[in-house]
């Protein structure tokens, strides 16, 4: 069915007269969404699921789907106590909303030590978690709820059965939504998913404008306005009850616990989207801001696509009068410390922070940039006002002129007037002891493609590695990362990077045997970053650990590499 017929047909679906006794506004179908639970292996840590199946018992839902990585790991005690937590919140009776499940990642991770993703065990762990979870559904499913057709899907789907069946509901089911339970978001759609999302399934459902895409993975908060997308087809992330981190440029997020559901509510001509708090369920979140999906679809009027929103989003604002303020920690210093008053209104979601030095001959050249999330995701209680970022002395030079920037900016890239501070950078601390240092690492450290094993990535003759793989690693000396557990390291690396597409790279330390990172993903920023440097400051967990330098992701480019330096710190 083209995307004209299918107009047409649901516009005769939806002309149809409502029930006898059936008010205009009053949802014919009623769905919890929750996703990325990440409970442990106890039934204490169900707490939030808990909270989600009371606020939805509340609502009256007539389903309840969880999008996936419902446990951390593969926990059989987790999964029981998952369901003994749902059977207390919602006794099953007459009235107890049908459960789907989607299985992912997590629900078979370390499953009998299993860490491969490859191997078929994941579909074995998977079935067990579902048997202890008494689902309903197995890892693929379809099925009829009040007339509205659902498709569940795992994580890892057999693609040519998860096309056939979308294309079989889409057919089944002329004129309306076909709901796809799904883990990934497609490529490039909602928040994140530029680094987290699948292109075989945006190149599956772009076919298909009927489907709406449920899904889950990327941890976020659902305040994020680009949480929903619509393009050829609808895209909606679930959220999280775990914590979220986010994706901000050259910088690691710290992890924030995240409490947000959804509630779907389908009409004939809609499906609004309403967002909750499980610790304040009587309160729906941004609720002059709801999420409404006007049906039947049609792209070139669609409300929530990207560059229509964006449009209608107000350029974020410092209060006026508003002063950044710049001052080193101690003299001699270990940190530069920033505060300002946050931005309110106009859509405020990040500030993009930069670092520039002063040349000799007077001129500013940028070096650095970090942004950090607005307070946008908190609720008002917990809102102070004012905000806090500090850069660790490895960005600077002792006596050199730097100028702070800070720039609000909405969650669709658009970037309000910064607020600016200068400084001269003291006497560093005695806080570290080189290790090592390299002003031609290209030449000093291979850089090898892959995980482990690999060929070393070539170079251009403008002195740039080639990079097009998913990864690519730079392989730092022998015996840099050497003492005890407990040693404290920082390492500071000065690079460029060039991607076309808008694709981001993200950066880690990472030891590979156990697999473990020193920090969390940061993120590069898009297109020529120009010359950027990173500081990492770190524990070592264990004595033998032995990282390299990890980028992963993002879309093929050029990368180098200019200047690394490894400090133990006391």
């Amino acid at each position: 069915m083209n995307r004209r017929q299918f107009i047409g047909s649901f516009a005769a679906v939806a002309a149809l007269p409502a029930a006898a006794g059936e008010g205009r506004d009053k949802p014919l179908l009623k769905v919890g969404l929750l996703s990325d639970t990440h409970i442990r292996n106890d039934k204490k840590s169900c707490v939030r699921v808990g909270g989600a199946w009371k606020l939805f018992r509340r609502e009256g839902v007539d389903m309840v789907a969880n999008m996936g990585d419902i446990a951390d790991h593969n926990y059989p005690e987790g999964y029981k106590g998952y369901r003994e937590t749902v059977d207390e919140a919602w006794p099953q009776g007459a009235d107890h909303p049908r459960e789907v499940y989607v299985f992912a990642w997590h629900d078979y991770y370390g499953y009998q030590g299993d860490m491969d993703r490859n191997t078929p065990k994941w579909q074995e762990a998977c079935e067990l978690a579902a048997s202890l979870l008494k689902s309903p559904n197995g890892l693929y499913d379809s099925f009829e709820l009040k007339g509205f057709p659902f498709v569940v899907m795992p994580q890892w789907a057999d693609f040519k059965r998860y096309e056939a069946m979308v294309a079989d509901a889409v057919a089944k089911h002329p004129g309306k939504p076909v709901f796809v339970c799904d883990h990934v978001p497609p490529f490039e759609t909602v928040y994140n998913s530029r680094i987290w999302g699948d292109r075989r399934r945006y190149d599956i459902l772009k076919k298909y404008p009927s489907v709406v895409d449920l899904t889950g993975h990327v941890h976020q908060s659902l305040r994020i306005d680009t949480s929903v997308w619509q393009g050829p087809f609808t895209v909606v992330n679930c959220g999280c009850l775990s914590t979220w981190g986010g994706n901000l440029v050259g910088t690691a997020p710290t992890r924030k616990p995240c409490f947000n559901v959804l509630v779907m509510d389908v009409f004939r001509d809609r499906l609004e989207f309403r967002r909750f708090d499980i610790r304040r369920p009587e309160t729906e979140i941004c609720a002059d801001a709801r999420w409404v999906v006007p049906l039947p679809f049609d792209e070139s009027s669609a409300p929530l696509a990207p560059a229509r929103r964006a449009k209608a989003t107000p350029v974020a604002a410092f209060p006026r009068g508003a002063r950044l303020e710049a001052m080193p920690d101690a003299v001699p210093f270990k940190r530069f410390n920033l505060s300002f008053p946050e931005a309110r209104g106009g859509g405020a979601f990040e500030y993009r922070i930069e670092i520039e030095r002063k040349a000799a001959d007077g001129a500013w050249k940028a070096y650095a940039r970090q942004d950090i999330f607005t307070d946008f995701y908190l609720e008002d209680f917990e809102k102070k006002g004012q905000a806090a970022h500090s850069f660790p002395a490895g960005y600077f030079t002792e006596g050199e002129t730097v100028r702070f920037s800070v720039t609000p900016v909405n969650a669709y890239g658009t970037k309000g007037r910064p607020i600016v501070a200068e400084a001269i950078v003291p006497a560093k601390a005695k806080d570290g002891m080189l290790v090592w240092r390299s002003d031609d690492p290209m030449k000093e450290c291979p850089c090898l493609t892959g995980l482990k094993g690999g060929s070393p990535l070539k170079v251009d003759g403008d002195g740039f590695y080639l990079h097009n793989t998913h990864e690519a690693r730079l392989i730092l000396p022998k015996g840099v990362w050497d003492g005890p557990a407990g040693t404290k390291f920082r390492f500071t690396i000065d690079m460029r990077m060039i991607q076309d597409g808008g694709g981001q790279w993200t950066l880690v330390l990472r030891n590979p045997t156990p697999l473990q990172n020193a920090n969390q993903r940061i993120a590069t920023p898009k297109g020529d970053s120009g010359l950027q440097r990173y500081v990492i400051e770190f524990t070592k967990p264990k004595a033998d650990y032995d990282y390299y330098f990890l980028v992963r992701e993002g879309t093929p480019g050029k990368v180098r590499f200019e200047h690394v330096e490894i400090e133990r710190l006391v």
